[in-house]
C-alpha cells in the first residue's frame, strides 16, 4: 500500500485472503492508508486489524463514509479486533467505525487506537453485544464538534482507560 493512491481494494482484499484461511492478522506497516467509496467493510471473521502504532499507521478517509463499517446487508462477522491504529477522520461526517449488532457479532476489541479531527463520531455502536473499547484517544484539534464512542442499543459494552480531548461529547 502506498501513499497518494487508493488502497480500499488492496485492503479489502487482503482481509478476504485471511478470511478464506480462517482468520488472521492484517498488519498495517507504518504509513498513512487511504480508504475511499463505502470504507472498509467488515466482512470476515477471526481478523484483527493491527497497525505499527496509532500514530505510526493511520487509516483516512476521502469521502464523507466512514472508514471501517458494517451495513445490515453485510455477512456476519464475529471475533474482530482493531488495534494499534490511527482514524483520520477530517471531513467525516459519521463515524470512522461503525459496528451493527445485526451484522457485527462479539466479541469486538477496539484497543490502543488514535481517532483524530473528529467531525462526527470516533466508534458508532448500534445493536451490539460484548464490545470492549480501551486505551484509545479520540481527539479533535479544532472546535469541539465530534462525539469519541455514541452506544444504541447495545450492551455488555466496556470502554474503559481512553482519553477524550477537544470533543464535544466523551461517550453518549
Amino acid at each position: 500500500f502506498y501513499w497518494g493512491t487508493d488502497d480500499t481494494t488492496a485492503l479489502l482484499a487482503a482481509q478476504d485472503a485471511l478470511g478464506s484461511r480462517g482468520g488472521g492478522v492484517l498488519y498495517f506497516p507504518p504509513g498513512r492508508y487511504v480508504v475511499s467509496g463505502g470504507g472498509l467493510l467488515l466482512r470476515r471473521s477471526y481478523i484483527t486489524w493491527r497497525g505499527d502504532g496509532r500514530e505510526s499507521s493511520v487509516l483516512m478517509s476521502v469521502t464523507t463514509s466512514g472508514i471501517i463499517m458494517q451495513t445490515p446487508t453485510d455477512a456476519k462477522v464475529s471475533n474482530i479486533v482493531i488495534e494499534d491504529l490511527g482514524f483520520d477522520a477530517a471531513g467525516i461526517s459519521s463515524s470512522a467505525v461503525t459496528l451493527l449488532g445485526e451484522s457485527a457479532q462479539a466479541p469486538v476489541i477496539i484497543r490502543r487506537c488514535h481517532f483524530a479531527n473528529l467531525q462526527g463520531n470516533g466508534v458508532a455502536l448500534n445493536g451490539m453485544s460484548d464490545v470492549e473499547i480501551s486505551d484509545s484517544l479520540f481527539d479533535d484539534p479544532g472546535i469541539p464538534i465530534g462525539t469519541g464512542i455514541v452506544v444504541k442499543g447495545s450492551w455488555a459494552v466496556s470502554i474503559h482507560d481512553n482519553r477524550f480531548h477537544f470533543v464535544k461529547n466523551g461517550v453518549n
